[in-house]
């Protein structure tokens, strides 16, 4: 669900799916977690947040622990810090399509040496996460 706490999009439709429900709030460091509970409170003192880097453009790490945020409608909510890095531990790139089994079933309709990248008959071509698959294999080692 895509919002935006500057813009105060889709916050309301996002307040209406988590309400009377535990929800983790996670994601990279800096993209506005804690921005985004401050307007689902509708509490502005709440958590540290900081200004967007002007040598980066992108948000700043500051939470620095989990929080417990109980909210309206018996909510549970939960602040988590940013993730900084991500690394995926003993899988190479030759098992990688695995752990996409959609994509892995559609590559039975490759042909042989397909390498699932510019080839204009590859099977995986618009399928929504065939680019999150290309991302991480261009970061795997052997």
């Amino acid at each position: 669900m895509e919002t935006s706490a500057t813009r105060q999009e889709g916050v309301d439709r996002l307040a209406a799916r988590v309400r009377g429900k535990a929800a983790a709030f996670c994601g990279h460091s800096g993209v506005g977690k804690t921005s985004l509970l401050r307007r689902l409170l509708g509490d502005e003192a709440y958590g540290r947040v900081g200004a967007i880097s002007t040598a980066s453009g992108k948000g700043k790490h500051t939470t620095t622990g989990a929080i417990l945020l109980p909210a309206e409608g018996g909510s549970t909510w939960i602040d988590t810090p940013g993730i900084t890095n991500f690394g995926l531990v003993d899988v190479t790139r030759l098992d990688l399509l695995s752990h996409f089994p959609e994509l892995a079933r559609a590559a039975a309709g490759c042909g042989a040496g397909c390498l699932h990248e510019v080839e204009p008959s590859c099977a995986l071509r618009g399928l929504p996460r065939r680019e999150s698959y290309r991302q991480i294999l261009g970061a795997l080692q052997g």
